[in-house]
């Protein structure tokens, strides 16, 4: 018997090109906003932003903002302080207030 060659072997990790606007577009919905108010905030439209993230949406393989941003993170592409606002994790290091002392004493 003899061996087939199919070929070059694919790498076993795939390369993203992901764009600094992309990224940018997905990070805002990680943060929980909708595609409107990343493209206010981004200073785009809205098509631009949908644009954006679909083309995201196929070099990830993912089908919901939801799904990129999992995948996004187990990929690397992006991080939970990157999705934190600083606020968040300035807030998180405090430690919570006391019992209150219901007799005032």
């Amino acid at each position: 018997m003899t061996a087939v060659d199919y070929g070059p072997r694919r790498p076993a990790v795939p390369r993203y090109s992901v764009t600094r606007r992309q990224r940018e577009a997905l990070l805002w919905i990680a943060r929980g906003r909708t595609a409107q108010q990343a493209g206010r905030r981004m200073g785009i439209s809205l098509n631009t932003v949908n644009s954006l993230l679909a083309g995201l949406y196929r070099k990830l393989g993912a089908s919901t903002g939801p799904h990129a941003v999992a995948l996004a993170m187990a990929r690397g592409l992006i991080a939970p302080a990157d999705i934190e606002p600083p606020h968040a994790r300035h807030s998180a290091l405090q430690s919570p207030p006391g019992p209150r002392n219901p007799t005032g004493a």
